[in-house]
């Protein structure tokens, strides 16, 4: 697939290249719907705070690149699935007693290894990726009630906020970009909670940032409630990159 492209506030185009692990398509009542899914050697979730702090973008921009190019991969416009972390793993599966029947231990082993993400808010497109799915799912983070809906436990979104969560994404690389190509390269690691960017950053030891020298600061990040990033994301992002 070509790179994605993002027009910067100078009128220059910055382009992100990369490599999407795994893309799956399935089609539906309501069209093509794809999932994107990402191999990690440790287990992942998804925050929105994160998103929104643009903290954790990755998988909503190859989600993006994607729909761009459905109709080159998958012969129709598409629609958001899923994003999903998998953990590739070989678990060690821990019992009191009696040793798991062989059904028993493959169902423990699903669990240990269920992918956590997001996925689109519709019964429909859960089934798809998960057919013998009754309550919580062995393989997405999903919850079905006995009346077929989605349970409380569920990680989903519906399809507006995969939308807003695409148009916030394009304005935050843009401004990103924008921001090298004005020449912005001051040192200013995040911290967030007890979280500081610093901890695993490769880069110390040559910027050598120090919170005791004046003038050393981090940038305080806040977990943020669901409800008020999407009220903030309804009015953030809009028109830019489409």
């Amino acid at each position: 697939m070509p790179a994605a492209t993002f027009v910067l506030r100078d009128g220059s185009e910055m382009t992100l290249a990369g490599r999407i692990d795994r893309i799956d398509a399935a089609e539906g009542e309501d069209g093509v719907f794809l999932r994107v899914i990402d191999y990690k050697s440790s287990r992942m979730t998804i925050n929105l705070s994160d998103i929104y702090h643009g903290l954790q973008l990755q998988l909503l921009v190859y989600l993006d690149v994607a729909l761009k190019h459905a109709l080159a991969l998958a012969g129709a416009e598409g629609l958001p699935g899923a994003v999903l972390y998998f953990r590739l793993d070989d678990p060690f599966i821990k019992t009191d007693g009696r040793v798991p029947d062989e059904t028993e231990l493959e169902k423990r082993i699903l669990r240990e290894l269920r992918m956590t993400g997001l996925i689109l808010a519709d019964p429909e497109v859960v089934r798809l990726m998960d057919r013998d799915v009754q309550g919580n799912s062995d393989l997405i983070p999903v919850q079905i009630k006995k009346d077929g809906g989605l349970g409380s436990r569920s990680a989903v979104l519906t399809l507006e906020q995969f939308e807003l969560l695409r148009c916030y994404l394009r304005h935050q690389l843009a401004s990103a970009g924008s921001g090298i190509m004005d020449g912005v390269v001051e040192i200013s690691p995040y911290r967030l909670g007890t979280f500081r960017s610093c901890q695993h950053c490769s880069f110390k030891p040559v910027c050598q940032f120090d919170p005791l020298i004046e003038g050393n600061e981090y940038r305080l990040l806040r977990q943020e409630n669901e409800s008020v990033i999407w009220d903030r994301l309804a009015g953030e992002g809009k028109g830019d990159n489409k």
